[in-house]
């Protein structure tokens, strides 16, 4: 859709600076790096297309080729995808593969996916021939010291049906002095004159409004849409919305494809060239990095394609990147906001989700730091053995982050004083590694808001509440908070949104979270919009849509904005919060097992239909518990003893509480005896879980529907 920065799906070691005369893309003796995936039907519809992939041997010279087989079922159907990782190396001139056609009449596209350039097509082959033949294309204007992924596709030209080919050998050759054209800029091509203009003062401002704060663009609540189509029906499209900023996500791998590449002028027009329409724009500098750096650095250990992002050399590099990128806008009155990451998927989560242990636990900048914590924790070795349980020989100088217990549920119960301190370590690590930018970004560009981008809730590997202890950050994002992909309703949605306002509550900091409402479902429709996003109103205090906008829902999502905007404005003071265990919830937990987040979502489902306000609490925020009436208590089956405490005294001093039977831990692993007053309102434990608004639980038999009432009658006083 429109111009976008592409993601590199996948890196490895490989670049050389004596690049050979062939480079093996791919010979399929295995199936890493391969990724193959229907494309949507015509008019962006649901794909009915199939698409699959397995290894065969089809004769001794082709012992490990791909078959790759696919399937038109209809007149709609439009193409099919493979996409294949490549892995850092020089250029080359020619791109060769061995293809077996199914005389089928489709036709092979080959596209190479470049940093900052985007998709780029190489060439194609009619598949009208059977057998095995080399298909040779040269590659006239495609920098493969740029391109993250070879992308085939077959696209629907001759008979619909089931077909299938097979692949083999897909590799380069020819190495040139190629150097990237005079031209080459990274952004793109905008028309001389917007297709109107409207003066705009810019002026962008935080204020507190009842329990939350929101951002205002000339005294406007900020509405952002992700993705720019520099076209006029866009833009008109945009004002019809009430959208008054667009946002840019931006990766250093592709603002700087060499070290030292400084040509962002069309980037910049891009800028100007919205600040004329009256948009403002949200910047996402994101730490994506560049191939030429971990080609430097080809001893670190990567993680999904990336080297610990606190390494001495990478935090170098890109702070002498910054220092020269961020004074070119420096100028543009227009850009309102500025994001920064930790790394991973443009978010600051660190990327070890429970039951995996990610590559970064061998850096030695990554140890040095968790050393230094535990150092800075226990102050000499006997005190950390005696915690850790170590061996008497044992030193701190020596610790290595712990292995989880057991199988996939492991960390939810591994209750060690060795793992509580990974977590904490980890709970804290995108502190430092945000702050350091952000510094950066303000010293460059004064008086813009800084936005750190976070993970959705689950696998979460962040502590979101400690965003109250950081000074420089001004906004907090929840990156695809998303409902359709996971078959949920609009409270689903509500429930994540809720937390990130739970998390800045009371505070400067700002809630701008990232709403999805179409994915990978289809394109939504106007009463999507006007369904999910409403209920957000209590929380935000502005709004990112993602993705992109279309003339068939753009009634829909201006009556929403319309909605939110009023509903920004209105001050909010809820008397329920939901009690959210930070401390041991999401990190320990695999996607089917969040009961944490599972409980979150069902009782937001049951205030948030019954029209009651709420927000939501957690260890870091006991103290907010004296602003409210009521407290409910869900499946936190470990719960601090700190916030077993204040519950208690919360409900000796008259408070409600609603809480679920179950055997509770502290966090040492004894035993939780909760002892609230008899007025306390118990539910069966894992009852809000089974009523939370997404998956089987949609639905509600008589017997729920029931307890919910029960539930609201009791939280109303009734």
């Amino acid at each position: 859709m429109g111009w976008v920065m592409i993601a590199v799906i996948a890196l490895a070691h490989g670049a050389s600076s004596a690049a050979p005369d062939v480079f093996v893309v791919h010979d399929f003796s295995t199936d890493e790096r391969l990724v193959a995936a229907p494309w949507p039907d015509a008019a962006g519809a649901a794909s009915t297309s199939k698409v699959s992939i397995r290894r065969e041997g089809v004769d001794a010279e082709h012992a490990t080729a791909l078959r790759v087989d696919y399937s038109f079922p209809s007149e709609r159907c439009t193409q099919v995808r493979l996409d294949i990782a490549l892995p850092a190396c020089g250029n080359y001139s020619d791109l060769s593969l061995q293809v077996r056609g199914d005389g089928s009449g489709n036709v092979l596209e080959v596209w190479t996916g470049e940093q900052a350039r985007g998709w780029r097509g190489v060439g194609h082959r009619a598949l009208d021939f059977r057998g095995w033949r080399t298909v040779t294309l040269p590659l006239a204007d495609n920098y493969t010291v740029l391109a993250h992924t070879i992308r085939l596709v077959v696209r629907r030209q001759g008979e619909l049906g089931d077909h299938g080919i097979s692949l083999d050998d897909i590799t380069l050759s020819g190495p040139v002095d190629k150097p990237l054209p005079a031209d080459f800029s990274v952004g793109p091509n905008v028309p001389d004159e917007p297709p109107f203009r409207r003066e705009r003062a810019f002026e962008i401002e935080r204020r507190r409004i009842g329990d939350r704060t929101v951002a205002l663009v000339d005294g406007d609540p900020l509405m952002c849409v992700l993705d720019v189509v520099p076209t006029a029906e866009y833009l008109e499209l945009a004002r019809q919305a009430g959208v008054n900023c667009f946002a840019l996500d931006l990766y250093w791998r592709d603002l700087e494809p060499e070290r030292g590449f400084d040509r962002w002028q069309k980037l910049r027009g891009l800028v100007d060239w919205l600040g004329d329409a009256g948009f403002g724009v949200a910047m996402l500098v994101n730490i994506h990095q560049p191939r030429w750096l971990i080609a430097q650095l080809s001893d670190e250990p990567l993680e999904s394609g990336a080297i610990y992002p606190n390494h001495p050399v990478v935090r170098r590099e890109f702070e002498r990147f910054l220092n020269g990128f961020l004074p070119r806008f420096a100028s543009a009155r227009n850009l309102l906001i500025v994001g920064v990451s930790g790394g991973g998927e443009a978010d600051a989560n660190f990327p070890e989700p429970p039951g995996s242990l990610t590559r970064w636990r061998a850096s030695t900048s990554l140890l040095e730091e968790f050393r230094g914590f535990l150092r800075a924790k226990y102050g000499a070795d006997a005190a950390w053995r005696d915690a850790w349980q170590a061996a008497e020989a044992a030193r701190l100088d020596e610790a290595v982050p712990p292995v989880p217990l057991g199988d996939g549920r492991g960390p939810w119960t591994d209750l060690r004083r060795s793992w509580h301190d990974w977590r904490e370590f980890v709970d804290q690590w995108w502190l430092g590694v945000t702050d350091w930018q952000a510094r950066i970004v303000k010293q460059h560009l004064p008086g813009r808001l800084l936005m750190v981008r976070f993970g959705w809730p689950v696998f979460q590997c962040e502590n979101i509440f400690l965003i109250r202890n950081a000074p420089n950050i001004d906004m907090i994002q929840c990156k695809d908070a998303v409902p359709t992909w996971e078959a949920a309703g609009p409270w689903f949605l509500a429930s994540r949104a809720a937390l990130y306002h739970g998390a800045v509550r009371n505070t400067e900091k700002v809630s701008f979270p990232e709403v999805d409402v179409g994915h990978n479902r289809g394109r939504p429709s106007g009463s999507d919009m006007t369904t999910y996003l409403p209920p957000l109103g209590p929380f935000l205090g502005a709004l990112w849509y993602y993705r992109g906008l279309h003339e068939t829902f753009i009634d829909g999502l201006a009556e929403a904005i319309g909605d939110l905007k009023r509903a920004a404005l209105v001050s909010t003071q809820a008397n329920i919060a939901i009690f959210y265990g930070q401390k041991n919830a999401n990190w320990t937990q695999h996607h089917a097992n969040y009961a944490n987040e599972a409980a979150l979502a069902g009782a937001a489902r049951a205030l948030g239909e019954s029209g009651l306000a709420f927000t939501v609490v957690s260890e870091y925020t006991l103290d907010q518990l004296g602003d409210v009436e009521c407290v409910i208590l869900g499946d936190t089956p470990v719960l601090p003893r700190e916030a077993a405490r204040a519950i208690e005294d919360f409900a000796a001093k008259g408070g409600r509480v609603v809480v679920e039977d179950l055997e509770r831990q502290h966090l040492d692993g004894t035993a939780c005896e909760l002892s609230l007053p008899d007025s306390a309102f118990v539910v069966p434990g894992g009852f809000f879980g089974s009523v939370q608004p997404r998956g089987d639980s949609l639905m509600l038999d008589a017997g729920k529907k029931q307890q919910i009432q029960r539930v609201i009658d009791y939280l109303s006083g009734d």
